[in-house]
């Protein structure tokens, strides 16, 4: 197993966090991948990772809403957002079959793209409620992202979590589903339970989310996740 440290930590902010000040700054072209602790484009040049999570975009996309995502990805790209994260199937939230978001990505990806953004993808959530086979959504959602340069793919959100279905946060399991998925795409397996865990070492990179401790003076998250980027 590759040394924790050795291994990307991908922070995801939230829009208060990304500073209007940064302007448009397109991202590279290209498929990322990672190198020790960083992604970098295919030119080795090391890519600004600023995510801004957006759970419902693809399904803005998926029902009928495209202007929408359309206006928030408009906004993103120009405040310096260099990734948008998204969910491929929910049930809680918002209501999208696994069916309806595999349909939507390729577009959503396309109108990503269009504007210089990358997409992390997460296949599976509401597994317990949302009947869907976890192979085929991933594999089939593997496939669409391959196809497309600007696309990341996170197994599951909080693998671990009583949303998801039993048995599906083991390593061993998320490490069977991320086979799936061709070797180009960057992977990662999903975030553990404890921000400080190495359980899911085995993805392409780490997705933590970090705890919200108000330690510090209140600064205790801030604190971690300066920590993380090091």
């Amino acid at each position: 197993m590759r040394s924790r440290l050795q291994l990307l930590v991908a922070i995801t902010l939230l829009a208060a966090a990304v500073s209007p000040g940064l302007g448009a700054e397109p991202a590279p072209e290209g498929r990322l991948r990672t190198a020790g602790r960083h992604f970098v484009t295919p030119d080795g040049s090391r890519f600004a990772w600023r995510g801004l999570t957006s759970f419902r975009l693809l399904e803005m996309v998926a029902h009928g809403r495209a202007v929408e995502a359309e206006a928030l990805l408009d906004w993103a790209a120009g405040h310096g957002v260099t990734l948008v994260r998204v969910l491929a199937m929910a049930d809680t939230l918002f209501k999208l079959s696994p069916d309806e978001g595999r349909a939507a990505l390729p577009r959503l990806l396309k109108l990503a793209a269009d504007r210089g953004v990358y997409v992390e993808v997460v296949a599976l959530a509401d597994t317990v409620k949302a009947p869907v086979d976890l192979r085929e959504q991933v594999k089939a959602v593997g496939a669409i992202c391959a196809g497309q340069d600007n696309c990341l793919l996170e197994i599951a959100n909080e693998p671990w979590h009583p949303s998801q279905q039993p048995g599906l946060g083991a390593p061993t399991t998320l490490a069977s589903l991320r086979a799936l998925v061709p070797r180009a795409v960057p992977v990662s397996l999903g975030s553990p339970s404890d921000d400080a865990s190495d359980e899911y070492a085995l993805g392409d990179y780490l997705t933590p989310h970090l705890q919200r401790s108000d330690d510090q003076g209140g600064w205790g998250h801030v604190l971690r996740m300066k920590v993380a980027e090091r």
